[in-house]
């Protein structure tokens, strides 16, 4: 039976002899189910490469990031890089915080540990499905070909996530950080101008 990735990959390689046009128009929308604040593709025509800065999974928003194709002459892409995200491990409080003023502003505060003196924090994904925001953290990858000594280097970290709650209607919200911490939200009336 074939793993979830398998499935992805395969689809993904049924996209990718679809055509110019239908793919850009593909990849563009998995990219808008990132964070809010998240780089837009784009084209390099001098390259013929398309850079997808992150792309979400139907289990995990911006999984595939830094995504590289580049137009072939036989009207295919090709992959020419992309990195998996993994997520952060170490994540030991969720502090929702939540505006008095209208339209009301909705933000996670995430802290937590970096475990060795490589990790750093690298791109942060949400999406909503539902009434639920589904909020990932990633470690920023290491670009280096040489192997490295990492130091054990216990540091502590606290990042702000804004949720994107404009124009939301009335009701109870959740969230989940990173697949496991989660907690819930009320939206006393609808949150737009």
């Amino acid at each position: 039976m074939k793993s979830y990735d398998d499935k992805l990959c395969t689809a993904m390689e049924i996209i990718m002899k679809i055509g110019r046009i239908n793919f850009l128009l593909v990849l563009c929308l998995l990219s808008f189910g990132s964070k809010a604040q998240s780089e837009n593709p784009s084209y390099n025509a001098a390259t013929s490469q398309l850079i997808v800065p992150s792309a979400d999974s139907v289990t995990q928003p911006g999984i595939y990031q830094d995504n590289v194709f580049e137009f072939l002459p036989n009207g295919y892409w090709r992959l020419v890089s992309n990195n998996t995200g993994a997520k952060i491990r170490w994540i030991d409080h969720v502090e929702l915080i939540k505006t008095a003023t209208f339209p009301v502003q909705i933000f996670l505060k995430v802290s937590g540990t970096f475990r060795s003196g490589c990790e750093r924090l690298g791109k942060i994904s949400q999406r909503r499905v539902n009434n639920t925001f589904e909020v990932f953290l990633y470690y920023r990858p290491m670009v280096t070909h040489e192997p490295v000594a990492c130091t054990a280097n216990v540091t502590l970290f606290s990042e702000v996530v804004p949720l994107s709650v404009y124009d939301l209607v009335a009701g109870d919200y959740a969230y989940t950080v990173n697949g496991s911490l989660n907690g819930t939200f009320n939206l006393a009336s609808d949150n737009s101008l």
